[in-house]
């Protein structure tokens, strides 16, 4: 089902906010709050589960919500003064407040859970997440972002494989990152995220490949390196996970074509 509410089509299935026809640039946390007011626009949604509904549980400020509920007022056309379309009910949360009309999708897909999350070119698709640093250390965050930088590079050359593209994946910086929504927002059927950790002159990164359908882990491993050999380690990394990429998806894409026979 698409919701409508003055120029504006909300699209859960396809994750998308359009007005007058055109997409609008929306966070994908900033469109899951919306998405969740919406479905909920019969009652007040509470801090406590927006809270659960978008963020998992995490411990979340109140700045925090305030600024995606502000992100989601602009980009609807309210603010917080005419509060025409998302109301706060003070103290307590808020309320989806415009008229909504429910109307079929323009078309419907009968594609399996698998097939929705291809590539429209029919390959395997991925989304290469940034890896999430553990301690403070600077070169440790600029390692984190650089890595799957050079990973999404190197596994463009793969012509089997379709890589989502850095600014895409790169929204998801949040810790523990739903991966729901990480497949939904970029029909990803495959993701790659990381772990860096520097501990006694030593960096290691731990990785982890994804089937966004099954939640299964299809394949992980750790690498380590010394603190002043971080360019072999990226080498290392890169050389490691094109080849066992090279073996897990394809593998795993015949396995479910058989079982889908």
């Amino acid at each position: 089902m698409v919701w409508t509410f003055g120029e504006f089509e909300l699209d859960p299935k396809r994750f998308q906010l359009s007005r007058c026809g055109r997409p609008v640039q929306v966070e994908p946390q900033v469109l899951a709050v919306l998405i969740h007011l919406v479905h909920n626009r019969t009652f007040m949604v509470s801090k406590d589960e927006l809270i659960a509904a978008v963020w998992q549980g995490r411990a979340v400020s109140d700045a925090s919500i305030s600024s995606r509920i502000r992100s989601a007022r602009q980009a609807v056309g309210d603010d917080g003064v005419r509060q025409a379309v998302i109301r706060t009910v003070h103290g307590c949360g808020f309320r989806f407040v415009a008229e909504v009309a429910d109307v079929p999708p323009a078309k419907t897909s009968t594609a399996s859970p698998t097939e929705t999350l291809a590539h429209p070119a029919g390959r395997p698709s991925i989304a290469v997440m940034p890896f999430q640093p553990l301690g403070p250390s600077p070169d440790l965050g600029i390692l984190c972002e650089a890595v799957p930088h050079e990973i999404i590079q190197a596994l463009s050359r793969l012509r089997w494989l379709a890589v989502i593209a850095r600014g895409s994946s790169f929204r998801f910086r949040q810790e523990n990152v739903d991966l729901d929504l990480v497949a939904t927002a970029l029909a990803a059927r495959y993701v790659l995220s990381g772990i860096a950790e520097n501990r006694n002159r030593t960096i290691a990164v731990t990785l982890e490949l994804t089937d966004t359908s099954s939640r299964e882990i299809l394949w992980a491993d750790r690498i380590e390196s010394a603190c002043d050999e971080t360019d072999d380690l990226r080498t290392r990394i890169i050389a490691h996970l094109v080849s066992a990429l090279e073996t897990r998806i394809p593998f795993n894409e015949s396995r479910i074509a058989a079982e889908g026979a």
